[in-house]
């Protein structure tokens, strides 16, 4: 029998989490994360049962290296932000959101992106700075003598 590749073996363990099968899922990914090929996928697929295991240190942790191996994977910068969202972080997530949004074509991403980024706090325009004002008695346009 042929052996499997990276990607296929991936592809096999995040059905397993798919299918909640958390613990083969797990023991399938863990040596996944040593390849560099699909290292940041297998680390999404560790936080994704970690969030089903409501371990939310666990599943930032893993996203959070997922990202710095790769910090334009999709998946893990979706990832992060429903994390963040999730978890009452809505400036971070709509920071996250948008960002994917200026990124990614709209069919590349889960719908939710846009619903969620429009929900979450708008950016904030940079005020305008306070107009200056003449000390009392001073003609502000000076022109008195």
């Amino acid at each position: 029998p042929r052996r499997l590749s990276a990607r296929e073996l991936l592809r096999d363990a995040m059905r397993l989490v798919d299918h909640g099968e958390h613990d083969r899922a797990e023991r399938a990914l863990e040596p996944l994360t040593h390849d560099p090929r699909v290292a940041a996928r297998a680390l999404v697929g560790l936080s994704r049962i970690a969030r089903a295991q409501s371990d939310d240190a666990s599943a930032r942790e893993r996203l959070r290296r997922a990202l710095a191996l790769d910090p334009s994977d999709l998946a893990a910068r979706v990832a992060m932000a429903d994390l963040d969202w999730d978890s009452g972080r809505r400036d971070e997530s709509a920071s996250l959101y948008r960002s994917i949004m200026e990124c990614h074509a709209p069919s590349d991403y889960p719908e939710r992106v846009r619903v969620r980024s429009a929900q979450a706090s708008p950016q904030k325009p940079k005020s305008a700075p306070a107009p200056l004002t003449a000390p009392p008695g001073v003609d502000p346009h000076g022109t008195e003598p």
